[in-house]
């Protein structure tokens, strides 16, 4: 796993950034899935909260049984939130949420 920071503002009352996290496997090639978050409030000893970022856009993994896809975070389904994601606090890891499509042929 990678994890970047691409922009950090401060400012008298509060500090933020935005930062990405990419995860790595040598059978996916060159592509690699993303996820990010912006203005993610931090302190000196922390986050300020609980850090959800969200995968941008779909991702196609070909598999031996047909493409399998990792599906891009909706945030505007009335505060439910669908495709992936992963949660991180202070302690690391907190949760995740894997949506994803894998077509399954028709019976014969």
């Amino acid at each position: 796993m990678i994890v970047g920071i691409t922009d950090m503002i401060f400012t008298p009352r509060q500090a933020t950034m935005t930062a990405m996290i990419s995860l790595e496997n040598p059978d996916w090639g060159q592509y690699v899935p993303a996820l990010g978050a912006t203005n993610i409030c931090f302190t000196q000893t922390g986050f300020g909260s609980d850090v959800k970022l969200f995968l941008a856009r779909d991702y196609a993994i070909e598999t031996g049984q047909g493409t399998l896809t990792l599906k891009a975070s909706d945030t505007h389904n009335s505060g439910n939130v669908q495709g992936c994601y992963v949660t991180v606090d202070c302690s690391g890891f907190k949760e995740g949420q894997l949506t994803a499509e894998l077509p399954v042929p028709a019976a014969s």
